[in-house]
């Protein structure tokens, strides 16, 4: 019998992942306690828009150029509006830069013709019902120029944080992103932490074709988007037997594999939100910044992502 001992180990690369995400976290919060009594501010907003987009600079080839700025859908009409995006990933070298103009902290903001451009990231410092509306609205607001897209483009909604306060918020929260169909290459939705396991990320996604839905196999917590996945105990006895502790509605796990052999366990909390054949399915885990990055790639690549192919950067817990 083995019993999981809370010690981390990993893939390749896990430490490295955890380690960026970590100075992410870290310089947000020394920014919003620096800035956070002044409204009249944005500083800690602008200065989580350049830990993002110096990390991805730094980590996607260099042919995807990263910035915030403008999407221009066409450079022959004027009768379009021009819109201010967190995050645009294009392409370095083919894309003109229509113009470049001063940002908050010390980016720059440029103009990008749409039909270089590969994603778009809306960033919001709190996940809310307010703030997910506002960045859905922003989000929704490229779908006209569908179109002028490169195939494998797609778009994101970012959140810094789940404060506890909006915790037992599920629902509210959660059925924002049912509007999400009629935004075009809307691949959900991303958070950096949370204030009660700062160690842990979430990954948001949103099936619109969710036909056979079994309540058997969906036990919900009616009001929480967030439990401590650290609670969670489990005892291995062989690959197919296994103990599993504080079986609450939410909690499950993962086996890792290496070498042929059960080596670890990825613990997670998972809540679903569902409205006829729309579900909305949030998880919770140590992986979820490593899997964010994988998806980017994944998608700018090939267009599409398989979150279980992945195994470069995963963190599991020993056995």
């Amino acid at each position: 019998m083995k019993k999981n001992k809370k010690r981390e180990s990993g893939y390749h690369g896990y430490q490295e992942f955890n380690s960026v995400r970590d100075k992410i976290v870290s310089d947000y919060k020394d920014a919003k306690k620096k800035y956070g009594n002044r409204p009249a501010f944005t500083e800690h907003g602008s200065v989580s828009e350049e830990l993002l987009i110096n990390w991805l600079q730094d980590s996607l080839p260099q042919k995807y150029g990263v910035t915030s700025g403008y999407i221009i859908p066409d450079l022959y009409v004027e009768t379009y509006s021009v819109y201010h995006f967190d995050i645009i990933v294009y392409d370095r070298f083919e894309s003109p830069v229509l113009w470049v103009e001063p940002a908050e902290g010390n980016s720059k903001a440029r103009a990008i013709p749409a039909k270089h451009v590969f994603a778009v990231y809306e960033l919001k410092a709190s996940l809310t019902p307010e703030s997910v509306g506002s960045a859905l609205d922003k989000l929704q607001s490229i779908s006209q120029y569908a179109e002028l897209f490169p195939n494998n483009f797609h778009t994101k909604a970012v959140f810094m944080e789940l404060p506890k306060k909006h915790v037992e918020k599920k629902s509210a929260v959660l059925n924002k992103f049912l509007v999400s169909d009629s935004i075009y290459g809307f691949s959900g939705a991303y958070v950096f932490s949370t204030d009660q396991n700062t160690n842990v990320s979430a990954s948001i996604q949103v099936d619109n074709d969710f036909d056979n839905y079994d309540p058997k196999e969906y036990v919900l917590d009616k009001k929480l988007l967030f439990k401590d996945v650290d609670k969670i105990e489990v005892e291995i006895y062989d690959t197919n037997k296994f103990r599993f502790y504080n079986p609450e509605p939410g909690y499950s796990f993962d086996l890792m594999s290496m070498n042929g052999e059960i080596a670890g366990i990825v613990k997670s909390y998972e809540q679903h939100f569902i409205q006829n054949k729309t579900r909305v399915f949030i998880q919770w885990s140590r992986n979820e910044f490593a899997v964010f990055f994988h998806e980017l790639l994944s998608r700018l690549e090939r267009g599409s992502f398989e979150r279980y192919e992945m195994k470069f950067g995963l963190s599991f817990d020993e056995l």
